[in-house]
């Protein structure tokens, strides 16, 4: 990556964290939160933001490294992250389990979800057929972290 791109970038998820959009658009808390949200050793390969009449949820998907829940848990930083795995990993959306809750940043709360390789990849992830190949072969992993935040 050049030194412009990477300036560039880091701009960008400044301004989404700090509130300001290049579309005038004011971005919501759970967009801000998982701005601040970083997994290290992945990367970012499709967001969606949903809003509810209760607050507003946006999820990331992360592809990376296979590895252990645990070591998963580690990973996760930003201000105010904490994971807390589950005892036993629970079935949501058809192809996500649900390993983990926590805190997020500005007083959101976080799930953590590991995506199953033998499901149909959701229409918002942006993953080639390669990394799609790579996570049903237990090769690589796709993780969803979704900063879930009341009020807007």
């Amino acid at each position: 990556m050049s030194v412009r791109s990477a300036s560039v970038t880091f701009v960008a998820g400044l301004a989404l964290a700090l509130g300001v959009s290049a579309c005038g658009a004011k971005p919501t808390t759970a967009q801000r939160s998982l701005a601040m949200i970083h997994v290290r050793m992945f990367h970012r390969i499709g967001q969606l933001d949903e809003t509810w009449p209760s607050g507003t949820d946006s999820i990331g998907a992360y592809f990376g490294p296979t590895m252990e829940d645990r070591e998963l848990a580690e990973i996760i930083t930003g201000p105010g992250v904490n994971v807390l795995l589950l005892a036993k990993a629970r079935g949501l959306d058809p192809g996500t389990v649900l390993i983990g809750r926590g805190t997020a940043p500005l007083g959101c709360r976080m799930d953590l979800e590991r995506f199953a390789g033998s499901a149909r990849p959701l229409s918002w992830f942006d993953a080639s057929r390669s990394q799609l190949k790579r996570v049903r072969l237990r090769e690589a992993d796709i993780v969803l972290v979704t900063a879930v935040c009341g009020g807007g």
